[in-house]
């Protein structure tokens, strides 16, 4: 399953905060279960974009405590943009109570 990280830094870090954020950033490697997608440095806010594959998001949680002195983070489950149009356009059982607008 893929998840996909947004990692904004906290409001209240001072430079020299920010900047030992980024050494051990770059320096930090992800634990077993995890597997890099991609993770991006944002000129911008979120500052850390992170796609990631793993079984369960119990791995996910784990990374992220790491560094919740530093960033608030938010996680979302994703799928590619294939797998969404093979669920957009897959048929899907009707509802029995649903009411249908037409």
């Amino acid at each position: 399953m893929l998840f996909v990280t947004l990692m904004t830094y906290k409001s209240h870090l001072s430079r020299q905060q920010l900047d030992e954020a980024s050494q051990r950033r770059a320096r930090w490697t992800y634990p077993p279960g995890l597997e890099l997608i991609a993770e991006y440095w944002v000129q911008g806010s979120p500052q850390v974009i992170t796609i990631v594959e793993a079984e369960e998001i119990g791995s996910v949680m784990a990374a992220n405590y790491t560094w919740l002195d530093v960033f608030d983070i938010t996680t979302s489950p994703a799928v590619t943009v294939n797998e969404g149009c093979l669920l957009y356009t897959s048929p899907r059982p009707r509802d029995r109570g649903s009411t249908r607008m037409q």
